[in-house]
């Protein structure tokens, strides 16, 4: 319920596995995928600070506390530091690679991303594929968010194309006048990805007409 550091002691290990809420199969899941008779498939839902200091002030004793903007990988890119593990960091028995993105408009605030995803591994299972959008311009100009993600099932060897709807709004800003989010005109990249930064990640532009909730002029 808490940050949980393993910075110390992750490299004097050959894995790290979270088993999260297992349930009443829970040994059963966990043996079948340390033997191998089940693919290891999930993926991070915050990233993992390599130091307490990388997170949010917190006072175990206070009776109310008001955050700001700065926590989770915000925070840590502005003090100049990296997470042990990303948000959506996650390994895998096979390895998945994307290639083939295209981004269309979708909605006045989302977009559609298309990308294929190839299993060159020898197992089967499953990935996530993360879509990740980012101004490029303003005061939060190259501050990455998650949009969306999408699971596809891949057998070894096996291709797919697979859909994400992805919204914008995680990059707008509330307009009171309006009382709805607004995404600003302006350039936005957008990013297929296997996690929070990740190297391999494809990446296109597109150019948002904004309007109270944003409008996609084009990829």
């Amino acid at each position: 319920a808490g940050a949980v550091i393993v910075h110390d002691w992750k490299d004097l290990v050959p894995g790290i596995l979270l088993g999260w809420y297992a349930g009443m199969e829970g040994g059963h899941a966990l043996a079948d995928v340390l033997f191998g008779k089940r693919n290891p498939s999930g993926r991070l839902p915050y990233p993992i600070p390599a130091d307490a200091k990388d997170t949010p002030f917190f006072d175990r004793d206070a009776k109310a506390i008001t955050y700001d903007h700065w926590y989770s990988h915000r925070l840590m890119k502005k003090n100049g530091v990296e997470a042990d593990f990303p948000l959506g960091f996650g390994l895998s028995y096979s390895s998945y690679r994307l290639s083939d993105m295209h981004v269309e408009p979708a909605s006045e605030d989302a977009v559609m991303v298309r990308v294929s995803v190839a299993n060159v591994g020898a197992m089967t299972g499953h990935h996530v594929v993360q879509v990740y959008g980012a101004r490029r311009d303003g005061d939060r100009a190259d501050e990455r968010e998650l949009l969306g993600f999408a699971v596809v099932d891949l057998a070894a060897g096996e291709r797919k194309t697979v859909e994400v709807k992805a919204s914008l709004l995680p990059l707008g800003r509330w307009d009171a006048a309006a009382r709805r989010i607004r995404v600003a005109a302006g350039l936005v990249a957008i990013e297929a990805a296997g996690f929070w930064g990740d190297p391999e990640r494809l990446s296109a532009t597109v150019n948002v007409t904004g309007n109270v909730t944003g409008k996609i002029a084009g990829n």
